[in-house]
């Protein structure tokens, strides 16, 4: 529904020019089904395209989250965009209880955000709080942190197009240019450089005030990502989210009973997860998920797609292993103008990570039986077309092509690799 305008000044600029409204009236408001939106902000044109925003995204969230229809009819919040806080509290739209907040902040059928310096952010952090407000509507309840950011994170993360218009949430953004100031991406992986990326427990474990430093946000959309996409995971979370949230930590706690048994092989799984979630990720790439696989004592033949992700070559390693590896076949990296033909030392043409693009790369990567002081990145083994390695580590071979996970999809082609222990 189009948002309807109710301007008591004529001029924007000039109610935007006001030191000190005395009344809501005196502010842009306009209207939406499930909005009422209201700001000290003189862009008309861009309020209008909040409310039809927020309008369609009530639709999204109410098809994630299994709301029928006819209950989410009266659902409707008031969102306050403020430049000035100062003016909204004295024209009581903000009460000075609220704790001061640089980003946002949701009580109730109540939504409040600062003004960012960019578009796209102000919208994310308009769709942040709605997809908080409309999970306190369904559930009456607020669950732990990592569960509450993360999901707000992803359901904000969003892709707009105002001629339509038309909305996509839940979006892996394709360039950090198309998400300006949100900046979750680079947190994680310059983290996982400085090795201060936190345990998947330590998110978890996260409390009321974790949130208070910026980090915690990208760290929580990283986990719900992951809970929400890896296969081993999927099916309890989404049981966890389907009915009734229990309150609190509860829902942390019904979480892990159902992971439990999995949890050491899960460890290794978040390590590689992180390591590859990058911009233009593609997340049903993106999962390695260990299984229990013969000890390698006689050389073995496996066959990789140049299509996929991580792909287990059936054999575990014990710790200093030295072995052998060949690979041999043909495969394209692209499809367009031509096939761009590639062997399994890549083509040099073109680097990512720092390695030949399409060079058949190696990760050793075992359960992780205890609670580590932090999240490494995985190891990965540049071997190309053939090299003799010692693993220091013990546990699953996995091999894949070096190319980010959202540029395999054009791939075509399969490798056939052998391994000797030495």
């Amino acid at each position: 529904m189009v948002g309807v305008l109710m301007l008591v000044a004529t001029n924007p600029w000039a109610v935007y020019a006001q030191s000190s409204p005395a009344d809501p009236s005196e502010f842009l408001q306009v209207e939406g089904a499930h909005i009422r939106l209201i700001t000290d902000l003189p862009h008309e044109a861009e309020a209008h395209e909040l409310v039809q925003c927020f309008d369609l995204a009530v639709e999204h969230w109410r098809n994630r989250f299994q709301v029928p229809p006819s209950q989410v009819g009266q659902w409707k919040c008031t969102a306050c965009i403020m430049l000035e806080r100062q003016r909204f509290e004295q024209a009581g739209l903000i009460s000075t209880s609220i704790p001061e907040f640089p980003y946002g902040f949701q009580y109730g059928d109540q939504l409040w955000v600062s003004e960012q310096p960019s578009a796209y952010y102000r919208r994310h952090l308009l769709l942040h709080e709605g997809t908080h407000w409309f999970m306190w509507r369904k559930y009456g309840t607020v669950g732990p942190p990592w569960l509450m950011e993360g999901m707000a994170e992803w359901l904000a993360t969003h892709r707009w197009d105002p001629r339509g218009p038309t909305l996509d949430l839940g979006i892996i953004p394709h360039t950090k240019n198309e998400v300006p100031y949100w900046g979750r991406v680079k947190l994680i992986q310059d983290q996982l450089v400085d090795g201060q990326a936190p345990s998947l427990e330590t998110v978890l474990r996260y409390d009321t005030s974790a949130h208070r430093r910026v980090e915690a946000y990208a760290w929580s959309w990283a986990a719900v990502l992951f809970f929400a996409h890896h296969p081993q995971t999927r099916g309890a979370f989404e049981r966890l989210l389907r009915d009734e949230l229990p309150p609190g930590t509860a829902s942390t706690r019904q979480l892990f009973r159902q992971l439990q048994p999995r949890w050491p092989e899960l460890r290794a799984a978040w390590s590689a997860w992180v390591t590859e979630l990058d911009y233009g990720a593609d997340l049903s790439r993106m999962a390695i998920s260990l299984a229990p696989c013969p000890p390698l004592t006689t050389a073995q033949r496996t066959t990789i797609d140049a299509a996929g992700g991580w792909q287990s070559a059936g054999c575990c390693v014990a710790a200093e292993t030295m072995v052998e590896i060949v690979a041999e076949g043909q495969f394209t990296l692209a499809d367009a103008p031509r096939p761009w033909w590639a062997t399994p030392d890549g083509v040099t043409l073109e680097y990512y990570r720092g390695q030949p693009l399409g060079k058949l790369l190696l990760v050793v990567l075992g359960p992780i039986d205890q609670e580590p002081a932090v999240t490494e990145r995985l190891r990965i083994i540049p071997v190309g077309g053939r090299a003799t390695v010692k693993l220091e580590r013990g546990g699953e071979l996995f091999f894949r092509l070096n190319e980010a996970t959202g540029d395999l999809s054009d791939n075509r082609g399969t490798i056939t690799i052998d391994i000797r222990p030495l």
